[in-house]
């Protein structure tokens, strides 16, 4: 089986999505800087859209697929740059994933997934990331979450490309688990990349119901609370809330203390326990905020009147409160 089965393109393309459009625009090729006659695959973009890693065969590397970074300035695309000999070598290397803070790059050759820490001006030499698979098994396409916690990757199981997951420990990443049934059929699921509020996960896979070949699909990820889970609404020193409903205009204002800097979520549920809105999802400061919601769930739509939990978390502090919708 050939190392480029899963390549989803010869060339890197951005597809726009309209703000009034309920599908995606067409796609747009980012040009000469970034593709030429040769193979340019596996994108990936950092978390300000200022720089895309990417790997390609073009002349100036060291013999193989390379990872090259291009920067956006200047409205375009620049010339790409090529990592350098502690990334890239005679052989191949695939599928970069970059994390939100641009410090870590996950990478893999076709059989194992690598890690390299950015420092002193530039990517260190790699080390094989251990997830726990069954020696022999390959693991390739890392896609790294927003916060970090989370690396999905593709490897085999039952003579199939499957999706898994791996989280990071208090040092090391975990033993990885493969994604269920909604994710992972007996057909071929491949190539992860997890949205940057975790709750998308788009990947490529040659399953019933598509357009023939591998196509692209995207699960979007149901949380729900179970009645023993329900978030815990006594009062705590941590994360602490003042709110004021206004139930006229259906607008809860939300003001809260982060008591260390972290990655704070701040998520709506209703009275059953399901998510009904993420309202935070991002690092923070610790500080003082303020955040209104104004009684819309995900896709906008009102929700109706009654008992609606809304949960603080930041690291492993949780705060959690009650509002009554009136109408």
């Amino acid at each position: 089986m050939s190392k480029r089965m899963f390549s989803l393109s010869v060339g890197i393309l951005v597809i726009s999505s309209g703000m009034s459009s309920a599908d995606w625009g067409p796609a747009v090729n980012l040009g000469p800087n970034v593709n030429t006659i040769t193979h340019e695959v596996d994108p990936s973009i950092s978390s300000d859209g200022t720089k895309l890693y990417f790997a390609s065969l073009r002349e100036g590397g060291y013999g193989g697929a390379d990872i090259w970074v291009s920067e956006y300035k200047d409205n375009s695309w620049q010339p790409p740059i090529n990592l350098g000999p502690n990334i890239n070598d005679s052989f191949y290397q695939y599928h970069p994933s970059i994390s939100s803070n641009g410090m870590k790059l996950y990478l893999d050759n076709g059989c194992y997934i690598f890690e390299s820490s950015y420092s002193d001006g530039s990517w260190q030499p790699p080390n094989v990331v251990e997830l726990g698979m069954p020696q022999g098994i390959r693991s390739f396409a890392p896609c790294i979450s927003q916060d970090s916690t989370k690396l999905y990757f593709t490897s085999m199981s039952d003579n199939m490309w499957n999706i898994w997951v791996s989280e990071y420990g208090d040092t090391s990443w975990q033993p990885a688990t493969m994604l269920g049934p909604n994710i992972n059929t007996k057909q071929w699921e491949a190539c992860p990349s997890i949205s940057s509020d975790g709750t998308r996960l788009y990947f490529c896979a040659m399953r019933g119901g598509g357009y023939g070949g591998y196509d692209i699909w995207v699960s979007e990820w149901e949380e729900k609370v179970e009645e023993s889970e329900k978030p815990n609404t006594s009062e705590s020193s941590h994360g602490v809330f003042q709110t004021a409903l206004n139930p006229s205009i259906r607008l809860l204002t939300i003001n809260y203390h982060v008591p260390v800097s972290g990655w704070v979520t701040l998520k709506i549920y209703n009275n059953a326990g399901n998510l009904v809105r993420a309202l935070i999802n991002e690092m923070r400061e610790e500080g003082n905020y303020t955040i209104k919601w104004d009684g819309t769930d995900e896709t906008g739509i009102q929700v109706p009147a009654g008992t609606y939990f809304y949960q603080l978390k930041v690291g492993e502090y949780t705060s959690a409160k009650v509002s009554v919708i009136l109408r």
